[in-house]
């Protein structure tokens, strides 16, 4: 972010080759608009810097020296960061941040870049994964398989071929897996039965709600405004399976 958020975390003298220049003023990256920017940011996601969170008394290391003779006087600046969410510090349970450390062996002297690396280590409490589901998907046709974890998201209502659907938000991939309403299957469902057919390869579905079996490859439109949408793909489930929540769930599949 090249900022030094805090006044003890540049030195004055590195600035002592730039005084003529400076000419009084106080240099980029310790500004108060720079300093209020970055607070700012941070603010806007319920951020919190590592480094200040691992050294609350003791003095922050630096991470920026610009020369071998700098870094031996511990002349230098404060200016990466890694910022996080506090959820990730304060949560205990799922995904926390266990560990933060700035690498000053490994940067920041002569061969190297002028910059010092950060290194954090996350873990997720792994008594808590039953918050998520492992879901597998195979090709059976390609020979094709693909896992990935499956969390809990809000249900939305989004156009789904013009039509107003309840579903789960997309987790970026816009592959979706879609659940024929209840009492109907892949060829009966008032909706899916008139989605364009891409392919029928065999695909198998493990997770979430047991063995899902899928033939019908689909493209859609989809979008939230019905004069934006874009075309999407995915795949029909045979018939319907009662626990999966709304017509369709979305996940990543590579």
């Amino acid at each position: 972010m090249n900022v030094n958020p805090n006044k003890d975390d540049w030195s004055e003298e590195v600035w002592e080759h730039l005084r003529q220049k400076l000419n009084g003023r106080i240099p980029g990256g310790c500004r108060p608009i720079d300093v209020e920017t970055y607070r700012h940011n941070v603010s806007l996601i319920g951020g919190i810097n590592l480094c200040e969170y691992f050294h609350p008394d003791s003095e922050r290391p630096k991470t920026h020296y610009c020369n071998d003779r700098a870094r031996g006087a511990n002349v230098g600046q404060r200016i990466d960061h890694f910022i996080v969410e506090k959820s990730l510090v304060d949560n205990s349970k799922g995904l926390k941040v266990k560990d933060f450390k700035t690498l000053q062996s490994l940067g920041a002297f002569r061969g190297t870049s002028d910059h010092c690396p950060l290194w954090c280590e996350l873990r997720r409490d792994e008594s808590h994964t039953e918050q998520q589901h492992a879901v597998e998907v195979l090709n059976v046709t390609t020979g094709r398989l693909s896992r990935t974890m499956f969390r809990k998201q809000p249900v939305c209502s989004r156009g789904l071929e013009g039509q107003p659907t309840d579903c789960l938000l997309d987790s970026g991939s816009g592959f979706s897996i879609f659940n024929p309403e209840e009492g109907t299957n892949e060829e009966t469902d008032p909706l899916f039965k008139h989605m364009k057919r891409q392919h029928s390869e065999e695909i198998l579905v493990k997770g979430l709600c047991g063995m899902m079996r899928s033939r019908t490859g689909v493209s859609f439109t989809i979008g939230w405004e019905k004069d934006k949408v874009t075309l999407s793909h995915g795949i029909v489930l045979k018939n319907h399976v009662p626990a999966i929540l709304g017509r369709e769930f979305e996940i990543w599949v590579g």
